[in-house]
């Protein structure tokens, strides 16, 4: 009893708590270095698959392919599947071009989204616009620059980071009419 009078109980307990307290601060800390980015790397690819696979509902999972570098996520909207968001990467003019490009079951574009690129600022880095972007809705492989009945327009002083953006959207049409099980036309 003469302990707890004296405070050295109350100290003693005063010091555990601490560094208790700083050790689990300090866990916390390390944990939250390590997964910040990969949370922030999920939350960014979720973002940019519900970009091109609009639809109400989504769920996205990720599937088995082996054909290339490429990423496959399957969409379903209340279990039934929609479409694919394929994850491709295009050498651009200054380096490569990440993208992810939803397909429809029809083999259609539903949408284009740019991850990275390094493209020129101000000219190549246009291509990243998403009206511009917007023009491969709806076409089906082969995609052509500036000719052809199937074709976008370029931007204007950026052909070749134009060209990249197409051939990235014309290999994840290609992969996806892999999965799919047939060739893409």
């Amino acid at each position: 009893m003469t302990d707890v009078k004296s405070g050295g109980y109350v100290l003693r307990l005063t010091v555990t708590l601490f560094a208790v307290t700083a050790v689990t601060a300090l866990l916390l800390s390390l944990v939250n270095s390590v997964t910040k980015d990969k949370i922030s790397g999920n939350a960014a690819l979720n973002d940019a698959l519900s970009q091109v696979m609009p639809v109400e509902n989504a769920a996205f999972s990720k599937i088995a392919y082996t054909g290339s570098d490429a990423v496959v996520y399957e969409a379903s909207s209340e279990g039934v599947p929609v479409g694919w968001c394929v994850v491709v990467e295009s050498a651009g003019y200054k380096g490569p071009m990440s993208m992810v490009v939803g397909v429809d079951p029809d083999l259609s574009v539903s949408g284009v989204v740019i991850v990275s690129s390094s493209e020129t600022i101000g000219l190549g880095t246009k291509t990243e616009d998403p009206e511009w972007l917007s023009q491969f809705i709806g076409k089906k492989a082969p995609i052509g620059v500036n000719s052809g009945d199937n074709h976008i327009d370029a931007v204007t002083g950026a052909t070749v980071s134009s060209t990249t953006v197409t051939n990235g959207v014309n290999a994840a049409l290609e992969v996806a009419a892999q999965v799919k099980g047939e060739k893409a036309k």
